[in-house]
């Protein structure tokens, strides 16, 4: 739905998963948040910002994007890039990207500029 820009319908799905996500993270045992929950928590939290940000809603995307944002550092993202002793890209640095994504985002929307349809999260 939401690479055919049908962002109404987009939305109504990225929001059912999210409460169905934190459902079923509050109702289990484990207490803290996972970096796993984070991140998944983080990217529908993202694509719910993504979807107001395309129709024109930038102060409710804005709240989303900082929602985004606060779970991927908690998640372990950085402003910097992270790479293991290897030189492969772990957890932190994956976040550290959608973290850089997502304040790219919200200086869009601080401006009033409409994203671009083929530059999303993860995309690369």
């Amino acid at each position: 739905m939401f690479q055919l820009s049908e962002y109404e319908d987009a939305l109504v799905a990225f929001t059912q998963c999210l409460a169905l996500t934190e459902r079923t993270e509050i109702g289990s045992d484990r207490g803290a948040a996972t970096v796993d929950y984070l991140e998944w928590r983080g990217a529908l939290v993202h694509n719910i910002a993504s979807c107001h940000h395309h129709l024109g809603r930038f102060d409710v995307a804005q709240m989303y994007y900082e929602h985004a944002a606060e779970d991927f550092r908690s998640a372990g993202a950085t402003d910097g890039s992270v790479h293991d002793a290897a030189g492969a890209i772990g957890h932190r640095a994956v976040n550290s990207r959608r973290l850089h994504f997502v304040n790219e985002r919200l200086s869009d929307v601080q401006s009033c500029r409409l994203p671009t349809p083929d530059n999303y999260l993860d995309a690369h």
